[in-house]
């Protein structure tokens, strides 16, 4: 319990330092044209990868028939029930055991 108390510490305390020490500056950064260049680069940039990755996980992982209903199912679930990702993701952990057994 001491050793996850001193991990915690550890890991939250520079950031919130950082947070409480630069909050000041944050108006002034937030209006510098060459740093929100970059942001958008980074944000187009972090867009792509999760593009990429998405499309590798679903080449690799709708294999078959049932893969391919269970991920059209939750789009749909997502998209035209505007249900919450959530619930679709217990849905399917749900449904998997009957799907693939």
């Amino acid at each position: 319990m001491i050793g996850a108390l001193v991990a915690s510490i550890a890991i939250f305390t520079p950031g919130a330092l950082a947070m409480f020490l630069l909050a000041h500056q944050h108006e002034h950064v937030r209006q510098l044209s060459w740093l929100q260049a970059i942001v958008r680069g980074v944000v187009a940039g972090f867009i792509g990868v999760l593009v990429s990755v998405t499309i590798q996980l679903g080449l690799h992982s709708l294999v078959d028939v049932k893969t391919v209903a269970l991920a059209i199912g939750s789009v749909l679930v997502l998209l035209v029930a505007k249900k919450d990702p959530v619930w679709v993701i217990l849905g399917a952990a749900l449904l998997s055991p009957f799907l693939f057994s």
